[in-house]
Formats: C-alpha cells, structure tokens, sequence
C-alpha cells in the first residue's frame, strides 16, 4: 500500500477527480492505508462510492460493490460449488465458484456492501474472521487468505429505518466510522454542473436549491440527494429544447415545478404519519423557492441535522433482579386497595391482587410465580364494559386518530417488504419456486434414492419466520389528548399492520388496568383505538400493575418468541416496584414518551431488567422508526 510522500501524491491525484470532499477523501485514505477496514454512515448521494472508486481506480486494484438486502445469504457472499459439476464429478476446489468476499480477499481489492445494515445477521457474521483473521476456510476448498490491500468498506443511510436490522457490537467492533452528510451548496451546483453539462448557472441555482429544502421540510423524512439536483436540470434541459427559453418569470417557475416533479417526487419519503403526496410536498419547495427566495443573493449554507440516534440501553448480565437496585425517584403511593383487571367477558384470566402467588385458572402463569393473583370466581371478575364511557370518543379526536392509523398503514405497506424476505432463519427445505440457493448436500442424498427427480427433491436454502407474540402495554393515566393519543394512535396503527401474521395483545393501565384486546391475530386497529379513548382520565400510574397484567397475557400467545412493549412515560406513583416484575419478561422494550414530565432512568432499568431496549419517542412520527428498531429482526 502506499505511503508516507507516495500517499500524499496519491491524494492530489485522486481529490482532482473529486468536488470537494478533501477532508473525507484525506479520512478515507488513511483509514485504508492503515489496515482498516470502514463503515461509511450518510445518506444516499454524499459521494462514497465515488470516493471508494476513484481510490481503487489510483491503486489498480479491483472495486467490488455488493448491495445488502434480506436476500443476501452466506452462499451468495463467498461463493458456491457448481451443482451439476458436482454431480457428475464430485466435490472440488475446481468446482467451486466464488462470491464476492472470495473474490476480492483472492486479488486484493475492496469489498463495498451498500445498505449494510440491510443484511441479514447470519450474513454478517461470515465476515467476521475475514475482518480480524483476513482469511475465511470453506469446506472443501480450504483456507483463503486476503491479499495484502484487500479491504471491507460499508456503506449505511441514517434516514432509512425500513427493513434494516441494528448491526451487532461485534461488527462495529471490528471496523472504523465515518460519518458523512450532505456538501455546501456551492459545491452541489458544480457537481451538478460536471455531471449534467448544462451551462444554465440560473436553472442549475434554483435546482440545487429546491433539493436541498427538500432535506429539511417538516413532513419530509428524508429528503433527495444531489442526484435529483442533477435529473432535475437534466429534464428541465429538454423541456427548455422542446418549449424554447422561458420568456418570464412565470415560465421559468412552470418549469421548474414540472421539472422537479419528475426528479424528485420520488425520492421524497414523507413521515409515515403524514397526510400528504410528495407531489404537494415538491410544488411546496418550488412556489417557495419562486416566491419567497428568488433574486435573493444566495445565503448561508443550510445546516442539515440528523436525528439523534435511539438510544439503546443492553442489559448487564452482572446485575441480578434485585442487586444494586436505586430508590425509585418517585416514593409510590401504597394503594388502600388491590388494583383490578377490566376485561372481555369471554376472557379466561383475572387479575385482582397484589400477592406473591400465582394460582388459579387454566391457563398459564409467569414463570417464577407473580406479583399477581388470578382467580375464576365469579365475584371477581371485571367487565372491560363498567370502565368504558357509554358515549363515543370525540369525532374530531376520532377522525384525527384513525387518519393517523389510515395514513401509517399505507406508507408501511408502501415501504415493507410484505413477501417475507429476509425475516426468520435459513433452513433446508423443498425447493417450491422461489429460493434459488440449492442445498447441495441434502440434495445429493435425495438423488442417490431418486434417479429422474422431482422439482420438491431439490432442496434449497430459504428463510423461514418464526411466529411472535407482542403484548403492547400502554400507559393511559392522566388524559388521553395531544401527542399522547397520537403517539398511541401510531403504536397501534403500526403493530395492527404489522404484526398480520402473528398475536398481539393490548392492555390498558392507570392505577388499574384494562385487557383491551386479549392476545389474538390480525386485530383490527379502529376497534381497539375507539376502546382506549373511551377509557375516561385517571390519575395515578401503577406501572408495576400494567406489566403484571401484560406478562400473563402474553404468557398466554401460542408463539414462542414473545415480546412486550411497553409505552409509557415512567412517571410510577402508585403500587409496588415495576422492577420486580419487569425482570420476569423474556423480552420488555420500553417506548419512552417524552413530551411531558418522564422518568428516563425508570425507563431505563424496565429495560435493562426485561432483557430489551429503550426507545425514546418525542412524538408520533418517531413511532414507525422506533418499532421497526425493536421488532425489525423477526
């Protein structure tokens, strides 16, 4: 590899193909020279490919780009044994084809998988040894060993939390980062120029500037990259040759706008709570840009702000459920009476107490015992209906809610893979039309029994998913207005669209608590939202009591990969610690609203006990991400 003077000359030669980028093309070098390999972190657009391709392109080694998604399996990535060679003459290393890691640790080159995060875990760790030994073994090929300048480079997209996966601590421990956003402005207007050649500085101006508003308007999740810059002037290019130059200032916006429309309605992906199109969303950008910004000089350089990361707290396996436990910041009111479960009249479970014993019923407890009672005697159950108002929720609240759920619902269809890709574990079955990754050696042992196969005697490699169970445990005291209801309108909305093939359970709690929908598939979300707002306010939060009653509803889900969330602010005034029973889940995520007073570090050991993570959310846009982070790797 190059260095010390050799490297230097190398980064004048290469940063003369580039537009800028001097600091990160510096970063970039010096990480690879060193040894390292790098995950780069922006969005689409910023120029990582291209830095990574002239670098290659200066050192003459070879530039391989792999794109992440659900289906790219451990095969695909270092490669396979030809079938039929291997049938007529057995296995090889000469009938081996290799994958893209084989191939550029053999001649040195640099491996660059975009959408990293995109990648399936099992995936991932086929790239461990590569990372810290440089060499993989493959069965029956051998032990390859990494050429000398043989690096690992990915890339991710901050803005997209559709479909991806958190990357696991042993990856990131083995890779170094960069994060790189968005150029200045003037340099997205030379890009645009070198990379469209239209002499227009003024359409070029106007191009780059409605793209880069389209990064911070407020409905906007993420908006276009440079590249819509430079489609946009490349079409309004040929609108000009086919309309001619535009003769006032009214022709230039009518073009811009249609223009943009093209290049950019496309590229915008709105908030999945937003009750707009792209296309307003473009025409919006374009009359600001015509009719607030023209003729302006040009001002400063717009300052694009990421969102703060989740914050993700693992739980310390050192800590038992009750070593070191803090005081709780708030002393807890003691209830002069046991807090009861409101319920379907059909359901088999109701909880009464606060004892430490779990008995009667049918039915399953949690493991351990409880915190809780359950009896069947008639004097103790609890009809959900006495603690529903008789009237209907407020139709203007009504409206906003199932406009909410309406809206989430369309983008997540929109925006998630729906075929199951990428979900559950790779296992050996018949092939069925549709993996096309042959599982060699299973299939091999068929045919020694059957000479003139079948299409399902082929057995190939496909992924199978696991059924879950969510029991989602939603805070309602105080009053369900504002963001509150928003927020839980989203939560709903979002696991009710989601969770279609698998069990979900909603409970209700203040000082009490409320089986809203007893665990069960394909809930219908307005049903369920129309009964939380007819839960009237109440005052105290008895968030140990919420938790009791969702753990033995979720004890009762046929899956077995069971998970709860629960969505509350953490502000515990009432009843016994919650720490003791959040210790009982097998997975407890938290879903910390923090719009108003909350408690954070509350919030944090419910989470750390229950085995799972903390997800903050500020308001009901943050919902869809923050789901997707909890329960994306199903």
């Amino acid at each position: 590899m190059p260095s010390d003077g050799g490297l230097a000359v190398r980064r004048e030669l290469i940063a003369a193909e580039l537009v800028g980028r001097e600091r990160e093309l510096e970063l970039v070098l010096a990480a690879v020279s060193a040894g390292r390999d790098l995950l780069l972190e922006g969005p689409p657009g910023t120029s990582k490919s291209t830095i990574l391709r002239a670098i290659t392109a200066q050192w003459g080694i070879p530039f391989v780009l792999v794109e992440g998604n659900a289906d790219l399996t451990p095969a695909k990535l270092l490669g396979h044994h030809n079938p039929a060679r291997v049938l007529r003459e057995d296995y090889s290393p000469e009938n081996f084809v290799p994958g893209p890691l084989v191939t550029t640790m053999d001649q040195g080159g640099f491996l660059y998988i975009e959408e990293f995060n995109r990648t399936p875990e099992d995936t991932l760790n086929t790239l461990l040894t590569a990372m810290s030994e440089r060499e993989v073994t493959i069965p029956r090929v051998g032990r390859i060993v990494a050429s000398e300048s043989f690096r690992l480079v990915a890339s991710m997209n901050p803005f997209d939390n559709i479909g991806t996966a958190r990357i696991s601590t042993s990856i990131y421990d083995r890779m170094s980062r960069l994060s790189i956003g968005y150029q200045s402005e003037e340099e997205e207007r030379a890009i645009v120029a070198l990379r469209s050649g239209v002499g227009d500085h003024e359409l070029i101006a106007d191009a780059v500037a409605v793209t880069r508003a389209s990064r911070t308007h407020p409905l906007v999740r993420a908006g276009s990259s440079v590249r819509g810059a430079i489609d946009l002037t490349l079409i309004a290019a040929e609108l000009t040759a086919m309309r001619g130059e535009p003769a006032d200032h009214r022709q230039r916006f009518d073009r811009l706008l249609d223009a943009a429309t093209l290049a950019l309605s496309g590229r915008l992906q709105l908030h999945e709570t937003t009750d707009t199109t792209t296309e307003h969303v473009v025409r919006e950008l374009c009359e600001t840009r015509f009719l607030v910004e023209h003729h302006r000089a040009p001002g400063g350089e717009h300052r694009i702000v990421l969102p703060d990361p989740a914050v993700i707290h693992r739980r310390d396996s050192s800590v038992g459920p009750d070593a070191g436990r803090r005081p709780l910041s708030r002393k807890p009111k003691v209830l002069d009476e046991a807090p009861g479960l409101y319920r379907p009249a059909a359901t088999g479970f109701v909880l009464t107490g606060g004892g430490d014993r779990a008995g009667g019923g049918d039915g399953p407890v949690p493991p351990g015992g409880s915190a809780t009672e359950t009896t069947e005697e008639a004097g103790m159950q609890l009809d959900l209906g006495e603690v529903l108002e008789a009237a209907e929720p407020d139709a203007e609240l009504l409206a906003m809610v199932e406009r909410i759920t309406r809206a989430l619902s369309l983008r997540r269809r929109a925006t998630t893979d729906l075929s199951g890709a990428g979900r559950g574990r790779l296992t050996t079955v018949p092939y069925r039309y549709r993996s096309d990754e042959i599982d060699l050696d299973a299939t091999i042992d068929v045919l020694t029994e059957r000479p003139v196969p079948e299409d399902t005697d082929i057995l190939v490699r496909d992924r199978r998913h696991s059924p879950r169970a969510v029991a989602l445990i939603g805070d309602v005291s105080g009053s369900m207005r504002g963001e509150k209801v928003r927020i839980t309108a989203a939560t709903i909305g979002a696991l009710c669209r989601d969770l279609v093939d698998d069990e979900l359970a909603v409970v209700a709690f203040w000082k009490d608590a409320a089986l809203v929908q007893p665990m069960a598939p394909a809930v219908v979300a307005d049903r369920v939202l129309r009964d939380l707002l007819r839960i009237p306010a109440r005052g105290l939060t008895n968030v140990h009591f919420g938790l009791a009653a969702g753990l033995i509803e979720l004890q009762r889900a046929r899956a077995t990969h069971r998970t709860a969330i629960l969505l509350s602010d953490a502000v515990h005034n009432a009843g016994p610690d919650p720490r003791m029973v959040a210790a009982r889940f097998g997975q407890l995520h938290v879903l910390l609203e923090t719009d108003g007073e909350h408690d954070e570090a509350l919030a944090r050991e419910l989470a750390t006990a229950g085995k799972g993570s903390l997800v903050p959310v500020a308001d009901h846009r943050d919902v869809p991400a923050a789901l997707n982070r909890l329960l994306g790797d199903r």
